[in-house]
């Protein structure tokens, strides 16, 4: 045989081999100040193992378990802490330290080597942890999201209905299709579909679904006829027996009373289901705009139709239907909402 092309074979069963060691699993680390006995526990949807820590150093049996999150915990002094684990097909080598309190958790601090996707995972999640919609937790959460790995998947599940919130449909749409098979293929990726799918209609930039309710009248409305040549349309939703809503109204009148001729209107949509007290609270609260119900409460489609659990529920969208805003950025500032669209 010619011995360059044995070389070459060797060498090719060398990386071979790498890459397939590079494919097992593994869970180690050091938690140098544990005293005698201490033990650390591991779990994920279901018990995984707990190991004694010896000599400061300590190693989970993973055998039958996946790429996933993981909750790593122990008690330390008497209070129990925890860190979330983010397991990729690699060896994880964790640097156990003490405890940082964020809340009601302590939360160990850790160096992670060796894996990656778990130490970009945790440094985001954390980040979330300690200040969500932070500007810095924001932007590790898009570097994550484009990193098209499992790092990204763990970010877009875990954090599906929050990304919704800052990053648009055609981004998040970006991110999930740069994803490899492999990734989409794994149990992370497919709760990650499923679970932002679930919410990615409602992302900015997407088209909002088209409804058609009745005014008190008995008045056919649909959404899609609704906005037709308006700049800006509120869609409210809400109920004569919600306080927050009715706290809600007269900021969302003065808005009205402000930019209605420029082109800004409300649709308010019910979730009434006795239709004297929703009649009585339009007049009470004196609320000029188009007023829709299912009359069917919760019962109705509405809450499904556009993923929500509660009210005021407030979804700003332009004449195409499009939205311009979501429920969480407008409660934070309905008002700066709206005022920057008619700068």
């Amino acid at each position: 045989m010619n011995k360059n092309l044995l070389v070459l074979m060797m060498l090719s069963l060398a990386m071979f081999a790498c890459r397939r060691e590079g494919k097992k699993m593994s869970l180690s680390g050091e938690w140098l100040s544990a005293e005698k006995g201490q033990m650390l526990y591991l779990a994920g949807n279901e018990w995984v193992d707990s190991v004694e820590v010896r000599n400061g150093k300590f190693e989970f049996n993973l055998d039958g378990k996946e790429p996933d999150e993981y909750v790593l915990s122990r008690i330390n002094k008497g209070e129990r802490e925890i860190l979330l684990v983010y397991l990729d097909n690699c060896r994880t080598y964790l640097k156990l330290g003490e405890a940082e309190q964020v809340g009601n958790i302590a939360w160990i601090k850790c160096e992670i080597e060796g894996n990656p996707v778990g130490a970009v995972t945790w440094d985001a999640v954390f980040s979330a942890m300690k200040d969500l919609w932070g500007e810095t937790t924001i932007r590790k959460f898009r570097e994550v999201s484009m990193r098209g790995d499992l790092a990204s998947a763990f970010i877009l599940w875990k954090y599906a209905s929050i990304c919704v919130e800052f990053m648009t449909y055609d981004e998040l749409t970006g991110y999930m299709n740069k994803l490899s098979e492999e990734v989409k293929l794994s149990p992370v990726g497919k709760r990650m579909f499923s679970d932002l799918g679930e919410v990615l209609s409602m992302a900015k930039g997407a088209t909002a679904p088209d409804f058609t309710l009745n005014t008190p009248d008995g008045k056919s409305v649909s959404l899609s006829e609704y906005v037709k040549g308006k700049k800006v349309v509120l869609i409210d939703f809400w109920a004569s027996w919600c306080a927050p809503c009715r706290a809600k109204n007269p900021e969302v009148l003065a808005l009205y009373d402000k930019y209605h001729k420029e082109g800004f209107d409300v649709l308010g949509v019910s979730l009434d289901t006795d239709k004297d007290a929703w009649m009585r609270a339009i007049q009470e609260d004196k609320l000029p705009w188009t007023h829709v119900s299912e009359l069917q409460g919760w019962d109705g489609n509405m809450r499904v139709l556009y993923n929500f659990n509660g009210i005021p529920n407030l979804v700003l969208v332009d004449g195409s239907r499009r939205i311009l805003a979501t429920s969480s950025e407008l409660h934070r500032g309905l008002k700066e909402v709206v005022e920057n669209l008619f700068k």
